[in-house]
């Protein structure tokens, strides 16, 4: 406890010895520091032992070096008591003089957060043309914690009129994005006042992610394009924050890969996701006799009737 100060927590997971040695059962690093029965536990002259402690420390925001130091205490048959404070290394007596009571320097261990987030993009299946100039499509979203620590207060930002600025305009019919896989060990809950426009947040940003946890979005949108048939480029972005208090963001690349080039950083990967909306316009025409007839002045008349159809995608 006097080695992790400050850490949110720590947790004493296993204590080994070797053949000379008893294991305190008991032993917490908190409460109990005696890692072995003093019963049990004997040294021979000459002989050398090793104890291996494994702990599990949840820093937090405490992110510096931690100093550990041990104390050894033995009884000789007289009852004369001796201690040692522990020198770094595996070496008692570095100095080799035979007093390795004159060698005490700590462990340091250092924590060091590496947190990363990572967004990709792509549009889901095709577009469909409703054949009135209006067009619907599905951007799903995949979101990855991608560092070393947990990500909390999880946003996903998706700004539909940076991608249809005017003359094109977009419907999104509220509440239609969906998170269709939720992280492996928590679930995530969208905003349900997005609407692409004046509130860009998927997430109600309460969320967290562990690391290698990712989950996806998806957000249908109608679009209509006007005279502008694009391409118009979208980009997500995602955000978190360390358990130090690290925020992090990253910007979508197209595909369904954060890190495509497999390079552990999709800082470096941000491409847009594109969509063209093609105008395909066609008109038909037909014409035929209607009728004809011969006047009275020995003149003919006719009648054609004529049928016009669009057979294009947009109207004309």
């Amino acid at each position: 406890s006097n080695t992790f100060v400050g850490a949110t927590s720590f947790v004493v997971d296993q204590v080994t010895v070797s053949s000379h040695f008893t294991v305190n059962g008991s032993y917490n690093g908190t409460s109990d520091f005696n890692l072995l029965t003093a019963s049990g536990s004997t040294l021979p002259y000459g002989a050398t032992d090793t104890i291996m402690i494994t702990v599990t420390v949840t820093p937090g925001k405490k992110l510096r070096v931690y100093n550990n130091l041990a104390v050894g205490t033995g009884v000789s048959p007289k009852g004369t008591t001796v201690t040692d404070d522990s020198q770094e290394g595996t070496n008692v007596d570095p100095d080799r003089d035979g007093d390795p009571s004159n060698n005490r320097l700590p462990v340091p261990v250092e924590y060091e957060e590496a947190p990363l987030i990572g967004v990709a993009k792509q549009i889901l299946g095709s577009v469909t043309d409703h054949m009135d100039g209006t067009y619907t499509l599905t951007y799903e979203i995949r979101v990855e914690n991608m560092g070393n620590v947990p990500l909390s207060n999880v946003r996903l930002a998706e700004d539909l009129s940076a991608t249809f600025p005017s003359p094109a305009t977009f419907t999104f019919t509220s509440g239609a994005h969906t998170i269709t896989t939720q992280p492996a060990t928590t679930s995530l809950t969208k905003n349900s006042s997005y609407d692409g426009s004046t509130d860009i947040d998927l997430l109600n940003g309460t969320g967290t992610l562990k690391v290698g946890e990712f989950f996806v979005m998806q957000v249908p949108v109608t679009v209509n394009p006007g005279s502008v048939g694009g391409p118009y480029l979208n980009t997500a972005r995602g955000y978190g924050t360390s358990p130090g208090g690290k925020n992090v963001v990253d910007s979508s690349d197209d595909g369904t890969d954060p890190d495509p080039d497999n390079d552990d950083s999709p800082l470096d990967d941000n491409d847009p996701t594109p969509v063209t909306f093609s105008e395909n316009p066609v008109i038909g025409l037909a014409k035929m006799v209607d009728s004809l007839w011969v006047s009275t002045d020995s003149t003919n008349d006719i009648r054609f009737k004529l049928v016009v159809g669009n057979f294009g995608n947009v109207q004309l």
